[in-house]
């Protein structure tokens, strides 16, 4: 699944370049299927990757946000989970949080979903200072 989502990637740069929308959703994807394997180091990569596209793309276009780069946070935020930085997962999810809630509101779904990680973040955070105490 990666080998070909890597051939779409290219084909897709090749097309658009890289300063294209799309090209936001194909490193967010190739990042997840990364993720799913357990390649975590590569799974980052691909998806600070969509975000500087992302950010880049949107920049230009004068577009302060865009949904693809607020499931990038959040897909990295779980990434930076497994990988036990915590902090780097709040951080991100809070991209994230702040994204939705500027374009779509707090009702939104996807908003939702974020609040309920952001919770749940801040729940592990306080558990795991309790544990070093």
């Amino acid at each position: 699944a990666i080998k070909m989502r890597k051939m779409s990637l290219a084909s897709t740069l090749k097309h658009h370049g890289e300063r294209h929308p799309v090209i936001v959703s194909e490193y967010n994807n190739i990042g997840m299927l990364l993720f799913d394997q357990d390649k975590l180091e590569e799974a980052t990569m691909m998806l600070n990757k969509a975000i500087e596209v992302g950010t880049a793309v949107h920049m230009a276009r004068r577009v302060d946000y865009d949904p693809h780069i607020a499931i990038a946070y959040r897909n990295i935020a779980a990434v930076y989970l497994e990988q036990g930085r915590l902090q780097d997962a709040i951080d991100a999810n809070g991209e994230s949080l702040k994204m939705n809630r500027r374009l779509v509101g707090d009702e939104h779904p996807q908003t939702q979903v974020s609040i309920g990680l952001h919770r749940r973040y801040l729940e592990m955070l306080v558990e795991q200072r309790n544990r070093q105490n």
